[in-house]
């Protein structure tokens, strides 16, 4: 049995991209016979030291709040941590090219062990350029993340500030997010009704939905000003706003301050965020940076006409006119008459669905990039791989 062993700053409860990609494939992989534990932070004091959830073995390293020395601390723990607890693993696997993840690689370097490393954003918040803003000297600590055997990209963005940050190009492989095209699926009318309903939505009123962390960078602002736009244009429709975040009570007010109490409700976080998909018609996202979006392949594999925002990571799995529509972030009124489009047209609206669900079936279902990693583990291990990376992903 392989033994694979996660390095994650923030694992489940906590939700965001790269611990949702992180927790699919650690259980997936479990169920594929392979030995996971992760290493994460514990933040919150709440929670165990301790546990195994879904086969997965957790570990949480307590993290001391001293302001400007703790992160310093807690690299030098995990270190420790890690040179003890990592020589009974195969192979490490680091999510996010930040300080947790540059200390996982350099135990691994010092244990001899193979290591990748996935890197999650790109643009302003690419995970190099935050490394270096958030620790002193940070170029070290990029140079830990390029000792990695492979370095994980999501999007051709991704791949050229990578190459523009010094990794070698032969290190470098494309391996997406992926979803439970099962879980996530496309519902039949009469099942959308019922959902409709369940939620105390009216059935034939237009539902939108956007879901994900509620902060600056997914761009929310823009969604309430087209949510305003379509009512004083005498639309009827429901905008459910589903996640938190820090941004939760501005927009709150921002909705207050433009009479769309009835028109817009703030959902919260929600454990089965599919209930809420196969009740919505149209799924919008606004933001300015994504790797690749948990969110928007939730959508698409639920078969929502999707109107996203024109960025490198959206543009992976959206193509503009195809299978969705391509805004530029800032466009208020682009996005407004997108949406209105697929609001008007039904059918419209259900090729775009169809088609998008047809390519994330191809290229993003979590079968699929679980065993592209499976594949990159034996080729890392010196083994004969059962099965070409690139064939499968392809």
């Amino acid at each position: 049995m392989k033994r694979i062993l996660m390095v994650i700053a923030q694992y489940y409860p906590v939700v965001g991209g790269a611990e949702i990609q992180a927790k699919r494939i650690s259980e997936y992989l479990v169920k594929k016979g392979f030995s996971v534990s992760v290493i994460t932070v514990k933040k919150n004091p709440d929670l165990k030291s301790f546990e195994e959830i879904n086969g997965v073995k957790v570990y949480r390293l307590k993290f001391l709040k001293i302001p400007k020395v703790g992160k310093y601390i807690l690299l030098i723990y995990e270190f420790f941590f890690l040179l003890w607890k990592g020589r009974n693993f195969d192979i490490f696997h680091c999510h996010q090219g930040l300080g947790f993840s540059s200390i996982g690689v350099l135990v691994a370097k010092i244990l001899k062990k193979p290591v990748i490393v996935k890197i999650s954003n790109t643009g302003e918040r690419f995970d190099l350029n935050v490394l270096k803003k958030t620790y002193l000297p940070g170029f070290i600590f990029c140079n830990f993340i390029k000792l990695a055997d492979r370095i994980i990209y999501l999007n051709e963005k991704m791949k050229e500030e990578l190459i523009r940050n010094g990794v070698q190009e032969n290190k470098l492989l494309k391996i997406s997010n992926g979803i439970d095209t099962e879980k996530f699926r496309i519902v039949s009318e009469e099942e959308k009704m019922k959902f409709k309903k369940h939620l105390g939505l009216k059935e034939k009123l237009p539902v939108f939905i956007y879901s994900g962390t509620l902060q600056k960078k997914k761009n929310l602002n823009t969604l309430i000003k087209v949510a305003d736009i379509l009512k004083n244009e005498g639309k009827k429709f429901k905008l459910l706003i589903v996640g938190d975040g820090p941004e939760r009570k501005v927009l709150e007010k921002e909705v207050e301050e433009r009479n769309l109490e009835d028109f817009i409700s703030f959902i919260g976080k929600q454990e089965k965020i599919e209930k809420y998909l196969f009740a919505s018609d149209i799924f919008i996202l606004p933001s300015f940076v994504e790797g690749l979006s948990n969110a928007l392949l939730e959508a698409g594999s639920c078969g929502l006409g999707c109107v996203v925002s024109d960025i490198p990571g959206n543009r992976e799995v959206v193509e503009n006119g195809v299978n969705g529509f391509l805004v530029s972030p800032s466009d208020v009124n682009c996005f407004t008459q997108r949406i209105k489009m697929l609001i008007e047209n039904k059918e419209l609206r259900d090729e775009f669905g169809y088609k998008i669900r047809k390519k994330i079936e191809e290229k993003f279902s979590l079968r699929k990039i679980v065993y592209s990693y499976i594949a990159t583990y034996e080729e890392l291990m010196s083994k004969k791989p059962d099965f070409n990376v690139q064939r499968i992903y392809n």
